[in-house]
């Protein structure tokens, strides 16, 4: 995210909308995990195996019935050496992610994500006691401090446009 990547949410309870994510998933489970391996080492060594006959043997529809091997190029682009850092726009709060993962806010403790810890987050004000968190431009959820949580963003804009990202 802070490369400006977003990631792409499907409604809750539709896997329909990724379909072939939910495809390999299955396969990955059937072929390697059931019934599990003895131990971690030889689990892993089905993993491997998978990996190898799905990328480099295997035919896919969608490739033309080429294995993906075949048909993948490395991006031309290099990840930077630093990540940059995020910028929020002046008007909103902005509070650093300690390895806990909780915020602090108005006096109370707020739980958002391990994964963010060291990361800014950014909160705004959109209606009386309703702020939208944020990291970089995606929207995480709306803190409610009237019912004290953090609840989905699908669960405010169904039926209407999602939240706007904030812009430095």
């Amino acid at each position: 995210m802070r490369l400006g990547i977003a990631p792409e949410r499907i409604a809750p309870g539709h896997p329909e909308q990724n379909g072939s994510h939910e495809q390999f998933h299955s396969v990955l489970k059937a072929e390697t995990t059931r019934p599990p391996a003895a131990n971690a080492a030889a689990q892993q060594r089905r993993f491997a195996r998978f990996c190898a006959e799905y990328n480099h043997e295997r035919p896919h529809e969608a490739l033309q019935n080429q294995p993906p091997a075949s048909c993948y190029q490395p991006s031309a682009r290099s990840l930077p050496a630093r990540l940059p850092p995020v910028a929020y726009p002046g008007h909103l709060e902005i509070r650093r992610v300690p390895p806990i993962g909780q915020v602090s806010w108005r006096g109370q403790v707020w739980f958002l994500s391990g994964a963010l810890a060291g990361e800014d987050v950014a909160l705004e004000e959109v209606d009386d006691g309703l702020w939208t968190v944020y990291f970089a431009t995606v929207a995480l959820g709306r803190l409610d401090e009237r019912r004290p949580r953090i609840q989905p963003i699908a669960a405010f804009t169904e039926g209407r446009s999602a939240a706007s990202p904030p812009r430095a």
